[in-house]
């Protein structure tokens, strides 16, 4: 066999890879949205309700924080709870824990100045992670 083609055969072999672990985190994307599919997508003053229910947080502090929050686990805003939880609504799925929520979590928390899992484990929800974060400045 030439160089040539041992080298067209390896692209080949590299492609197809590519190929099917693009369409594999595709399939468990839809598969971590495929949850909230059924939820209600609320228009976002009843999330202001929800989210601010019971404290002062600035409303646009409050929607600067959601919308990030949603672009990062590719969730619609309007399908998020004050009361999902990283470990269990938005946890990852089996084989795909290095896309976790959780690793979602740590990368944000010192981002927002609220400090690290470590210094943070109290923040088990969305609720909980927005009322931290959402009167910081990420800066």
């Amino acid at each position: 066999m030439t160089i040539a083609i041992q080298l067209l055969i390896l692209l080949a072999v590299v492609a197809a890879i590519a190929v099917w672990m693009f369409r594999a985190g595709r399939k468990a994307d839809g598969a971590r949205t495929a949850g909230f599919a059924e939820r209600e997508d609320l228009e976002i003053q009843e999330l202001e309700k929800r989210f601010l229910e019971g404290g002062q947080l600035d409303p646009t502090a409050l929607r600067k924080t959601l919308h990030e929050l949603a672009n990062a686990l590719d969730i619609p805003v309007g399908k998020l709870r004050p009361s999902d939880r990283f470990d269990t609504e938005l946890a990852p799925l089996k084989g795909w824990e290095a896309d976790d929520a959780a690793g979602l979590l740590s990368r944000m928390l010192p981002k927002y100045g609220v400090g690290d899992r470590e210094s943070a484990p109290e923040i088990r929800t969305l609720g909980e992670f927005v009322r931290a974060a959402a009167g910081r400045d990420p800066g």
